[in-house]
């Protein structure tokens, strides 16, 4: 059985089946991609092997950026995946980390999410420490991916808030409620991830929905139901039948990882269908956001099982939990 690979974006089922009940089915069709793996590797050199909880790729210029929870340690790889660098070590010191779970490269920097601190700690792309921005009481970060743009820091709580924090004055502000009337979104542990134009994306793992909101406006904009795609509403069709054969309690992921690259947003799926239990996270949905709002663009399958990707134009960084491979993959549509 496929149990948590991340806890961060988890399926509650008897939510899913909630908001399942009365949703439209325009059946709108994503492109069908064809996947071609152009390089893998499975270590760092040095007898250096990744281990199996990579998560949080990001890119960072012609870099690539990721987490490694078990080193508790950010790596750094350039464009042919070869190491460039460490950043941070795990250790209770002030520039070490003991409980990171998130990163976020920004220019010639990088956040990492130490949710033990709690805050974020910041180093240079090359490695070198910078500073602790502190979390206030209150507003304990979920985990989800978060967002560092325009000198602010942008995250789910705990408590199902998307907040604003200022790293200057460490003052926060709550961009969206918990109990927001407009939504039916759970954000506890949602990523919250960059768009054109000063808006951010808000994609959670127990709702079907992918969220726009407007910093300028202040206002959730769009709320799009991605069963719109008739691929996306039959993986989810098959999460909720596996549902019925899960014992009371029991989560499954449903939603590995999402990332943004530009004005594409990217959710990796776990595969659920024809299956009795379990799934294979390889499935993934890209969507566009351009001026009129959301619109369903590529669904493709991916070689291996991933727990974390990062898009770069029509090409894929993905890691393999299972076999412990990060791959570069390109698609581009079928004929």
């Amino acid at each position: 059985m496929h149990y948590l690979m991340n806890r961060y974006f988890i399926l509650a089922w008897a939510l899913a089946a909630a908001v399942a009940c009365g949703a439209p089915r325009l059946q709108v069709q994503p492109a069908a991609a064809e996947v071609t793996q152009e390089a893998s590797v499975d270590s760092l050199g040095e007898g250096l092997y990744f281990s199996p909880m990579v998560l949080s790729l990001n890119r960072a210029g012609d870099d690539v950026v990721m987490l490694d929870r078990s080193r508790q340690q950010a790596v750094r790889l350039d464009a042919e995946m070869r190491l460039r660098n460490f950043i941070g070590r795990s250790g209770r010191g002030p520039q070490e980390l003991t409980g990171a779970s998130q990163l976020f490269a920004c220019g010639d920097s990088v956040a990492v999410l130490d949710q033990s601190a709690p805050g974020f700690k910041i180093y240079s792309l090359a490695g070198e420490y910078g500073r602790f921005v502190a979390v206030p009481a209150g507003y304990m970060p979920s985990g989800g991916r978060f967002v560092w743009s325009g000198g602010r820091i942008y995250y789910s709580t705990s408590a199902g808030a998307v907040v604003e924090l200022d790293p200057g004055s460490g003052r926060v502000t709550e961009r969206v409620a918990p109990d927001d009337a407009q939504s039916e979104t759970p954000r506890a542990g949602c990523a919250v991830l960059p768009l054109p134009d000063s808006r951010l994306a808000l994609v959670s793992g127990s709702a079907p929905f992918i969220e726009v909101y407007d910093l300028r406006k202040g206002a959730l904009t769009e709320r799009y139901d991605c069963r719109q795609g008739a691929v996306f509403d039959e993986c989810w069709r098959s999460y909720g039948e596996q549902a019925a054969r899960m014992p009371a309690g029991a989560v499954m992921v449903a939603v590995n990882d999402a990332c943004a690259d530009g004005d594409r947003i990217c959710l990796l799926m776990n595969d659920t269908r024809g299956r009795k239990y379990g799934g294979v996270s390889n499935l993934v949905f890209t969507f566009r956001y351009r001026r009129g709002g959301l619109s369903p663009e590529a669904v493709m399958t991916l070689p291996g099982n991933s727990g974390s990707l990062c898009a770069d134009g029509d090409s894929f960084y993905a890691f393999d939990m299972f076999d412990a491979v990060l791959r570069r993959v390109s698609w581009q549509r079928a004929e």
